[in-house]
């Protein structure tokens, strides 16, 4: 009986610690209607100017944006990763691609290291919120 309940001690302590925000790596993805250039051009003006995060490599090009993310709560930084991917869907109203009824748009793939996924989230919404802001909703 007395192992039993020094190993669910164990198993309790374990799992507490796996769910420690910084422990582990997590990559959280988002759709958006806007083009490349805009998300590209909104996240680096939203990293340099809004959050005066510093970035480490960018290229519109090949779609990614390289940088620091400062935690918050903890004020440790993180090696971070925004890639912006050119996706097509059937269907539906927004920037039509070369074939007829394909929408453009894009995905972001957001990877901040050592931090939890909320992070990640939370600096997609930021980026998507200032799309709207900009360009408008669609």
């Amino acid at each position: 009986m007395r192992k039993n309940i020094h190993l669910v001690v164990s198993l309790l302590a374990f799992s507490s610690i796996l769910s420690l925000p910084g422990i582990g790596y997590a990559k959280s993805d988002r759709r958006t209607p806007y083009s490349r250039q805009e998300v590209y051009r909104t996240f680096v003006r939203l990293l340099r100017v809004d959050l005066n995060y510093k970035i480490l490599e960018k290229d519109l090009d090949g779609g990614y944006v390289i940088f620091e993310y400062r935690d918050a709560i903890f004020k440790r930084t993180s090696p971070a990763s925004l890639e912006i991917i050119d996706i097509s869907e059937p269907g539906g109203p927004g920037n039509k691609g070369k074939d007829s009824g394909t929408e453009m748009k894009t995905k972001l793939v957001m990877e901040i290291k050592n931090c939890g996924s909320s992070d990640e989230i939370q600096l997609l919404n930021q980026l998507v919120s200032k799309l709207k802001d900009e360009y408008g909703k669609r």
